[in-house]
């Protein structure tokens, strides 16, 4: 009876109440741990995404082919910063057109374009705050959706203010193109690839200009 109760208390030693663990509980400590140096590689550009160093955990699925990351990660983020830009410019294109339509004059014109700096300005303050707590793909998605709507406003309007809040819009719902890209190129790329997908990004903003 004294081995019995010994052996008992040598193999409770070290867990809570002289209890087994929860089996569950330690499989979802030991993903959560795989998952989170799976991240940390890619952060340090060692791994792609999704990658798994064991077969034994499903939830982690395969890298995705390169090219799917160009098409579902790098096109959306440049198409982006091409509306950037060409927004940008337009007033440059249409200035004389709503000033023959609408009767708008120089000091008018400069207030429209004015309107799209200042909000796009005024946006990159808590805008890395955004990005890091949300991601880039959240808030460029919410913030174009803005530009959609300054767009519609923009179009709509027959007045100078309709027009200013429409320009006001589109230049903050484009104010994180730029950053958001680059954030989500260093999240998912490795290092030795920012420098020509930066240039990318910056080429698909010069055609927006033309």
């Amino acid at each position: 009876r004294h081995d019995v109760r010994k052996d008992r208390s040598v193999r409770s030693a070290g867990r809570p109440n002289g209890r087994m663990p929860n089996q569950k509980f330690i499989l979802h400590l030991t993903r959560a741990s795989l998952q989170y140096d799976v991240r940390v590689r890619m952060v340090a550009g060692q791994q792609q995404p999704g990658v798994s160093d064991s077969p034994e955990f499903p939830a982690l699925q395969p890298p995705a082919p390169k090219y799917m990351l160009w098409i579902r990660l790098f096109l959306p983020f440049a198409g982006a910063y091409f509306l950037s830009y060409h927004f940008r410019t337009a007033n440059a294109v249409i200035g004389p057109v709503l000033s023959s339509e609408l009767s708008l004059g120089a000091a008018d014109l400069g207030l429209l374009t004015s309107a799209y700096f200042l909000s796009f300005g005024a946006a990159q303050l808590p805008l890395g705050m955004l990005l890091d707590r949300f991601g880039p793909r959240r808030v460029e998605s919410g913030l174009l959706l803005l530009a959609g709507a300054g767009v519609a406003i923009f179009a709509m309007s027959d007045t100078l203010g309709g027009l200013a809040i429409g320009r006001a819009l589109i230049g903050l719902g484009v104010s994180a193109c730029l950053m958001a890209s680059f954030k989500a190129f260093a999240l998912w790329f490795p290092p030795e690839r920012q420098a020509s997908l930066t240039g990318w990004v910056m080429a698909s903003g010069g055609l927006g200009a033309l």
